[in-house]
């Protein structure tokens, strides 16, 4: 399996797991078009509808950096996120959306006030904060390294697994050149050191 296979893989358990959440899934996009995955691709690979992967890219190409990071911060919800992109930066309705999404529930408590803050700032200085936004949670990727470091591990122990066959073919090997002479064997017997554990005796009979 080639990483790329395995980033796929990862991604699909990721978007199909119970619990995971829009902004993950963002996040596993952005790395998709990062790769240059077409929109078809990601909507073949992923099993997500048209309309909300192309949402997501919608957001991502639109640069909106304010937004994205304001639902990371739990700041507006995923939605209020898209309604507000696809508004004009000098529409007046916007404060009239957001008074809808509260009275929703999309909004609630101090979120629309953050909300309309944020709305203020997006129109005087646009949608890119000027500098490296947090970045997004990369699910896929850290699962994806994950994998990597597992296969290494794996890798390791099986090295480990044929040094210590090896180690004990010597010492059957070994045992059954001394358990062959009689002398020997007598010398255990008085010893009272004649027998073996089970699977030593067996290998010794069958080597």
């Amino acid at each position: 399996m080639t990483d790329e296979d395995a980033f796929i893989m990862s991604l699909a358990e990721n978007i199909a797991r119970r619990g995971h959440r829009p902004l993950e899934i963002l996040a596993d996009i952005e790395l998709l078009l990062a790769r240059d995955y077409t929109i078809d691709d990601i909507i073949t690979r992923t099993g997500l509808s048209e309309k909300y992967v192309r949402d997501i890219v919608f957001l991502l190409e639109k640069g909106e950096e304010r937004l994205i990071e304001a639902v990371q911060n739990s700041t507006i919800p995923w939605t209020t996120a898209l309604e507000t992109a696809r508004a004009k930066h000098d529409d007046e309705n916007l404060g009239d959306m957001l008074e809808e999404a509260y009275k929703t529930g999309q909004l609630k408590g101090h979120q629309i006030t953050d909300a309309k803050r944020l709305i203020e700032k997006r129109r005087e200085k646009g949608p890119k904060t000027g500098g490296d936004r947090p970045k997004l949670p990369n699910s896929a990727h850290s699962l994806v390294k994950t994998y990597q470091r597992e296969v290494a591990r794996q890798h390791k122990l099986m090295l480990k697994t044929d040094h210590a066959h090896q180690q004990l073919l010597l010492v059957v090997q070994g045992l059954k050149r001394l358990f062959a002479d009689e002398h020997f064997v007598t010398l255990l017997r008085a010893e009272g050191l004649d027998s073996l554990p089970k699977y030593l005796a067996d290998r010794i009979e069958t080597a």
